[in-house]
């Protein structure tokens, strides 16, 4: 039997094309969003930063403020108590959807690479491997995260240290009055 293999090059020819077009929206967008991400980023770091360091800080107070009142045997002014209380859950939900929010970002970010990566690259022609590759370098490239110092990055995790880390200050203030008030 004979078949005719210039009906399957053309339409192979034409299915790359398509799927070349297609990428280089893709890639083009994706440029885009980063553009916006990078003025999103250098617009809002200094609020979002200061912001997290605002609430880390009033995470402290509030436990050291509970620590001294609660520490000299009596339960203190019950208003204090009430606003210490309702204070602290939204100080808490505050600080944990700003990294969230920045957390999911950066993941959104990254998921770029290893939705190209896993896109079964390798079976397209040359020319959608090399636009593929350039969009992986350009990806990499962009460094793009919102960062505390330079190694601490702005995601859940950062949330949880600094959760532990003002258990560990409550902790030590607990300590630090009931061996005052022992003494």
């Amino acid at each position: 039997m004979f078949t005719d293999t210039s009906f399957d090059v053309t339409h192979l020819e034409k299915r790359f094309d398509a799927l070349y077009d297609d990428l280089k929206i893709i890639i083009t967008d994706h440029q885009t969003v980063i553009r916006k991400l990078k003025e999103y980023c250098t617009i809002f770091r200094p609020v979002a930063l200061f912001q997290i360091f605002i609430t880390s800080s009033s995470h402290i107070v509030i436990w050291f403020v509970a620590a001294m009142s609660f520490g000299e045997n009596d339960l203190g002014d019950s208003t204090t108590t009430f606003k210490l209380f309702t204070v602290h859950p939204l100080i808490s939900f505050q600080l944990f959807m700003t990294c969230w929010l920045y957390g999911s970002i950066n993941e959104k970010k990254d998921s770029i690479i290893f939705a190209l990566y896993s896109s079964n690259w390798t079976a397209v022609d040359i020319k959608c491997k090399k636009l593929i590759l350039l969009a992986m370098k350009i990806n990499n490239a962009n460094h793009l995260k919102l960062k505390f110092t330079n190694t601490k990055i702005v995601n859940l995790e950062m949330f949880t240290q600094t959760m532990r880390f003002c258990y560990t200050i409550f902790s030590m203030l607990v300590k630090y009055n009931y061996n005052k008030t022992t003494n």
